[in-house]
């Protein structure tokens, strides 16, 4: 599974123009840009250990690119009739839980190990960027974790209240979900 380095470049290239956007407009969004290059260029680098496909490599670009666009900011004004934020995890945990779901198919595994693991392995990073946010919001002013938290926080004071980190984990499962429900008819498709 070669995957052409198309998309890559496609990616740096809307990720600079992002880059330069924030630059000029002073959002807070270069941290966010330069950070997903690398991890587009590290999923690149492993993509055969990985076993991402084009498919799966791209909706991964397309879940980053859908966060970096907050330097417009969407996070604050949403251009859809429901919250930007709601967008970006379910869109996100959908790739990543379909990327998941991709890496597991190859490991033997029965069809409802797979599921639960890759929808386990979903919710488990879900959560651990939700808890990450909040802790970004708890420390907004620590300088050493605010250089760290780059790409998951956003540059909003929303607040991290009970009901918005809970809708934010029903985006998550609703995105690992509809991954799931996705990869599974790829695999029959594919078999």
């Amino acid at each position: 599974m070669r995957i052409s380095k198309v998309p890559f470049i496609i990616f740096c290239i809307i990720s600079i123009l992002f880059g330069i956007h924030a630059y000029l407009n002073n959002t807070g969004w270069i941290f966010d840009q330069i950070l997903g290059i690398i991890i587009m260029l590290i999923f690149l680098k492993f993509s055969r250990q990985l076993k991402l496909n084009t498919f799966t490599y791209v909706l991964l670009g397309i879940a980053l690119l859908i966060h970096h666009a907050g330097t417009f900011g969407y996070y604050d004004i949403s251009p859809l009739p429901f919250q930007y934020d709601h967008l970006t995890h379910g869109f996100g945990l959908f790739a990543f839980t379909l990327a998941t779901l991709n890496f597991l198919y190859y490991k033997n595994l029965n069809t409802m190990e797979l599921i639960l693991i890759s929808l386990l392995i979903g919710l488990g990073f879900g959560a651990f960027l939700e808890i990450y946010e909040f802790l970004g919001h708890l420390y907004r002013n620590n300088l050493l974790f605010n250089l760290l938290s780059g790409l998951i926080l956003d540059k909003t004071d929303q607040g991290r209240e009970y009901a918005n980190s809970m809708i934010d984990l029903l985006y998550n499962f609703l995105g690992c979900l509809i991954a799931i429900v996705v990869g599974e008819i790829r695999f029959y498709f594919k078999a």
